[in-house]
């Protein structure tokens, strides 16, 4: 395996969101299926529709909730790793109207998709407590000023890379943009031990890890201060 002086590496944020595919009526809030005020009242039995969960972290949340709420178990309901194949098994069961599915662990750029068809329930933004959440990841929730789903996670892009190879080049901090790297990777590459090392690592696979790599280097060059906060490793 050759050194990577330098590693880049990007990580998405999840929102939660109320699933309205079983609900009765219609209103702004609600789905073609369903009344968005009926569905925050309702008690009983709870389905947290995820992702595989291999962490076993999850779980372990949700156990001490259990605890807690006797009378509001959740259960959770893993589908499949792939992003697409949960995407398209939660739409299946929002357009059969299926009560299977209560709370969606959802990916943030199906929010404005999932929201358009009244799959979800819109929250109330006075009921709950966002003061300690970033705007941005807020933001990800929302749908025509609306909030429809609310973080779970949030994470961001970092740049990973060798302190000790940086230092023996002469460069004295990470860089801050993209321009800055390439410039010290070639400085790097002139020593000895790094004269074989790769450059820069990043996801390029069909998938949004593209996306998101494309993404960061556009906002590094159009706005150098928003760069990815570099890490040693």
């Amino acid at each position: 395996m050759r050194r990577t002086p330098m590693i880049g590496g990007t990580v998405v944020c999840a929102a939660l969101a109320l699933s309205l595919s079983a609900c009765g009526g219609d209103d702004d809030g609600g789905s073609k299926g369903g009344a968005g005020a009926a569905s925050l009242q309702g008690r009983g039995p709870i389905t947290f529709v995820t992702g595989k969960d291999r962490s076993g972290y999850l779980q372990k949340q949700l156990d001490g909730w259990n605890t807690e709420h006797p009378k509001e178990q959740v259960r959770i309901i893993e589908l499949p790793d792939e992003p697409n194949d949960q995407r398209q098994q939660m739409i299946q069961n929002a357009t059969t109207k299926s009560d299977a599915y209560s709370v969606l662990n959802l990916d943030v750029v199906w929010t404005a998709e999932f929201a358009a068809n009244r799959w979800l329930a819109q929250l109330p933004k006075g009921e709950i407590d966002l003061s300690r959440m970033l705007p941005a990841t807020i933001a990800t929730g929302q749908y025509r000023d609306k909030l429809y789903a609310v973080p779970s996670t949030s994470d961001a892009g970092m740049l990973y890379f060798r302190k000790d190879l940086l230092e023996k080049a002469g460069i004295s901090g990470p860089p801050k943009t993209y321009t800055e790297m390439w410039d010290d990777c070639a400085k790097v590459r002139k020593l000895p031990e790094a004269k074989d090392a790769d450059c820069f690592f990043t996801e390029v696979n069909k998938t949004e890890s593209m996306t998101i790599s494309a993404v960061e280097a556009i906002e590094s060059a159009a706005a150098p201060s928003s760069a990815p906060t570099a890490s040693p490793r």
